[in-house]
């Protein structure tokens, strides 16, 4: 991946932030809309602070921990792990809620310090505003997916609050439209619609042309690569067959698609009794981002 290359996407950079030489600076660039906004209401002010302030953190994407999934990380100095990232509060906290993902609770990315750094980045700002918000972005390719990514800032409202809320959202998978998912689940039923699905976030970890440039890479790249790889097939409980290993991208990739596919197809059939109301539920294509005040 060239160091030039503008990033367009909350999946780009999430590709970026994880897997790029550490000089490179990445800038977030993401589409927002608002909801539940009205001039009165002091969440919406605070939604629009999200997405009109931005920011800068440096984090590192050393794992925190090997574990047996892990391959062999290579002798290598700190700052060869380091990365730098900018944006808005709301873009960035978008990546995060990505790269947060979890598959029944089990994180693929084997390292946080990014979602910490952003985390605590919108604290910072939103304690100048005031110390009774909090502010949660989630993303989830349907609502009760047991594979999800959020993350959240500021204390809890009490149970006896008045609370005001406002939601904004950015879009993270511009191949995924609503208006494409409908079309699959109407043609070809829930198994074309989970394949979507799988497809788009699989995608959201590995985007091929990005992921083939990084396993092809100076060290650590292809080791931090291949190491989330493992990750993700542990936690879905699929076979690379050698394909990380062996540098193939595209392959790895079919092989998560093939087997997630199925996981989905299973949940989805469970919770709809429709394709197409499925489709019109879905969020894989966007990071849902609360605010509430009180």
């Amino acid at each position: 991946m060239s160091p030039d290359r503008g990033v367009s996407t909350v999946l780009d950079v999430v590709t970026c932030l994880l897997l790029v030489t550490a000089a490179v600076g990445v800038h977030v660039a993401g589409q927002s809309s608002q909801h539940a906004a009205t001039e009165t209401n002091e969440a919406a002010a605070v939604a629009d602070v999200l997405t009109t302030s931005t920011v800068g953190v440096d984090y590192s994407v050393r794992p925190e921990s090997t574990g047996e999934h892990a391959p062999t990380y290579p002798d290598a100095s700190d700052a060869a792990y380091r990365r730098s990232a900018h944006g808005t509060l709301g873009e960035l906290l978008a990546a995060a809620a990505v790269a947060d993902t979890r598959v029944d609770g089990q994180r693929v990315v084997p390292h946080v310090e990014f979602q910490e750094r952003v985390a605590g980045a919108t604290a910072e700002r939103l304690a100048a505003i005031d110390d009774r918000i909090r502010v949660v972005a989630r993303w989830s390719p349907y609502p009760g997916s047991s594979i999800n990514g959020t993350v959240a800032v500021g204390p809890r409202p009490p149970p006896d609050a008045d609370v005001e809320a406002a939601t904004t959202s950015v879009s993270m998978a511009e191949q995924c439209p609503e208006d494409r998912l409908v079309s699959r689940a109407h043609q070809h039923g829930f198994s074309g619609l989970t394949r979507v699905f799988a497809e788009c976030t699989v995608e959201s970890w590995f985007p091929p042309a990005e992921t083939h440039a990084a396993l092809a890479g100076r060290p650590p790249l292809p080791a931090i690569a291949e190491h989330r790889y493992r990750r993700a097939a542990a936690a879905i409980d699929a076979d690379l067959d050698g394909a990380a290993a062996a540098g193939d991208a595209e392959r790895a990739n079919e092989r998560l698609i093939d087997r997630l596919s199925n996981r989905f197809n299973a949940e989805v059939r469970e919770r709809y009794d429709r394709p197409e109301r499925a489709a019109e539920a879905s969020s894989v294509d966007r990071v849902e981002i609360t605010v509430r005040t009180w």
